[in-house]
């Protein structure tokens, strides 16, 4: 994950939390496909939209294959009750994360993200950029999907909580953006 602070000043401070586990993608088809698979759990869907990628098969026909579809299936592949989309939160607590955190401890901001995939550099990406309204401590950071469970309800789950430190103080009109970045 990328935490970056823009100052009022213009000066950018970036804060890299965790090394992660990134391997080379060498260019390979299945780890295009792995990271095409990966980024169809990850996508935003607006609700009753279909994602799909065009592929070509072995007999060199071009073909669609449809990842999340536009009805109400499973958690990370259906979109038909509602927007499927992911969000990033923002909080001012410092409690360390547990197993059992449902949500940030502290949150002020969540906004949604930006969905972002490349397959040229292998990486798929949500971000958000958030303009602070009043001075804020940032000192924690959370990874939020919204999806269709498999009754057709429009659920919210928190996948990731993870506290800075130090935390990150910004001021009145500084801008603090976080990406989460997961890379095959």
């Amino acid at each position: 994950m990328v935490v970056e602070v823009v100052r009022r000043d213009g000066r950018r401070e970036v804060v890299v939390v965790g090394g992660g586990s990134e391997v080379d993608g060498g260019g390979d088809l299945a780890t295009l496909w792995f990271l095409r698979i990966l980024a169809s759990v990850f996508v935003n869907a607006t609700a009753g939209t279909s994602v799909t990628f065009t592929i070509v098969d072995s007999t060199n026909t071009t073909r669609t294959q449809t990842h999340v579809d536009g009805g109400l299936s499973s958690v990370f592949h259906g979109s038909g009750c509602g927007d499927r989309v992911y969000a990033i939160g923002l909080g001012s607590s410092s409690v360390p994360p547990s197993r059992s955190d449902y949500k940030l401890l502290g949150e002020f901001a969540r906004l949604d993200t930006t969905f972002r995939l490349d397959e040229s550099l292998y990486y798929i990406s949500h971000s958000v950029m958030y303009t602070a309204d009043v001075d804020r401590v940032v000192c924690e950071v959370g990874l939020y999907a919204r999806a269709c469970d498999n009754g057709g309800v429009l659920r919210t789950v928190l996948l990731d909580r993870t506290v800075l430190s130090p935390c990150v103080s910004v001021g009145a009109g500084e801008i603090i953006g976080v990406a989460y970045r997961f890379s095959v």
